[in-house]
């Protein structure tokens, strides 16, 4: 027998061993990598059912994502591996904004794919629940501390009452709402003719729009269009009506503080900037206008205050009131 000399031998080893590390290679795979269409999901206060895709490098056959989410508001998971879909829900949010990120693994992909999930809560309005609305204050709501009761002259309904007997020179007069509406209270409850119909303070600090006083309604309406505010208010009387622009002109919107910013141009002698907060609460949209600038013969009054657009009568009608302050129209969407 030949026997096989040392290089020879040598050689042939090393063609084995070539052949049995290319063998090697071929079957050692690449990791999984998985990722999802959106990492984003911006969800109202009352939930919903909603899906994200996702996709798989190198996948593995019969292999199933699975998400996993640190709360519970986010959840009943259903995986569909033909569309390679992922359907969760969120539950209604009846607190504040909250947000929690789900992480959805695979296989033996080293690092999970992630997307967020931001709910809002009850009272955030959208920008586009805003464009091409129009809305009717129902009422309007006085603070009984931060809404000012300023005396207008009866005789000149034009002018703040002074009164020379306040104070060492005189004073205007102004009072609280608290004040206004425990006298106005107390009047009503005094008259035999109100015994079946007692009301209270927080009573008067409500202004309802939808009441009849002598024939004569109040309205204020809101509208936004084309990225237009409009405000204006009036009223509707037996023998004609009379309305006044109270704001009008472009404007912003923040959906995560609620803000309105307003170029307002309703008036021709000047151009303000007028801050409004607005907020929801159930079907029903609350506004407030929270800073605007007046001309100097109403600021060294009222300030930067929003100002109401009717006067306001004590029980007996011998005294005449301007609110200005806080004051929280309720509105419903027309």
């Amino acid at each position: 027998m030949k026997k096989i000399s040392t290089l020879k031998l040598a050689a042939a080893m090393a063609v084995l061993l070539t052949v049995a590390a290319c063998s090697e290679k071929q079957e050692t795979r690449t990791p999984s990598v998985i990722s999802v269409g959106q990492t984003e999901f911006n969800v109202r206060a009352e939930g919903g059912t909603f899906t994200v895709t996702y996709s798989v490098a190198s996948p593995v056959e019969g292999e199933v994502p699975e998400a996993i989410c640190p709360e519970s508001w986010v959840g009943s998971w259903e995986y569909n591996t033909q569309d390679s879909t992922i359907t969760f829900k969120v539950e209604p949010n009846s607190g504040n904004d909250r947000q929690t990120t789900v992480s959805v693994i695979y296989g033996d992909a080293q690092t999970p794919a992630e997307f967020t999930v931001y709910q809002s809560n009850p009272n955030k309005i959208f920008a586009e629940d805003l464009e091409g609305t129009a809305w009717t204050a129902m009422t309007c709501t006085f603070d009984r501390n931060e809404t000012l009761f300023h005396g207008i002259n009866p005789e000149y309904p034009s002018e703040f009452l002074f009164d020379f007997n306040l104070g060492e020179y005189g004073e205007y007069v102004v009072i609280t709402a608290g004040e206004f509406a425990d006298r106005y209270a107390m009047d009503w409850n005094q008259d035999i003719n109100n015994q079946d119909n007692l009301i209270s303070a927080n009573d008067v600090l409500v202004f309802d729009f939808s009441e009849v006083v002598q024939g004569v309604t109040c309205y204020y309406n809101v509208s936004f269009a084309n990225g237009v505010l409009d405000i204006h208010d009036g009223q509707v009387t037996p023998v004609g009506s009379a309305k006044v622009q109270r704001i009008l002109g472009k404007y912003t919107y923040d959906e995560a503080t609620g803000l309105i910013t307003v170029t307002d141009e309703a008036n021709e002698l000047y151009e303000r900037e007028v801050v409004i907060q607005i907020r929801k609460d159930g079907e029903d949209m609350l506004l407030n206008v929270i800073e605007t600038w007046w001309p100097d013969y109403l600021a060294e009054h009222i300030g930067y205050n929003d100002r109401f657009g009717f006067n306001l009568y004590n029980y007996d009608g011998t005294e005449i009131y301007l609110p200005a302050g806080e004051l929280t129209y309720r509105l419903k969407k027309q």
